[in-house]
């Protein structure tokens, strides 16, 4: 933060002012993503059964992937994208995004199944 500011401080009218300003909004900004990030391990995804896998085991699961595959799945699912918008993103064709997804799709699948196969034999 500071050092933002040494290298535009002769610009500024009132330096102290646009520091206090930039230091309030990096807190608000870390505090809203805390916030962000503990309400989304309160959420779970409802699977089978009686079975329930928090997201926090999703995410951890995606986290795994590839980059390509992971930023890929990220952009379709989460932020709801469109292939073409993808592929212009990540720099390659719309096939690659397709292809990209569903292996990505395929790894987070099998992992899921595993952690419900795991859990069951431990109860």
């Amino acid at each position: 933060m500071f050092l933002r500011l040494a290298g535009r401080y002769d610009e500024l009218e009132n330096p102290a002012a646009y520091l206090r300003t930039a230091v309030v909004n990096a807190a608000r900004s870390w505090h809203r993503s805390a916030a962000r990030r503990s309400a989304r391990e309160h959420l779970a995804v409802v699977g089978e059964g009686d079975e329930v896998l928090v997201v926090d085991e999703l995410l951890e699961s995606l986290a795994r992937l590839p980059y390509e595959q992971r930023a890929v799945l990220v952009l379709r699912y989460w932020a709801d994208w469109d292939e073409a918008s993808i592929a212009a993103a990540l720099g390659c064709r719309p096939v690659t995004v397709r292809t990209r997804a569903k292996r990505g799709l395929a790894v987070l699948r099998r992992a899921l199944e595993e952690e419900r196969f795991a859990r069951s034999t431990r109860t």
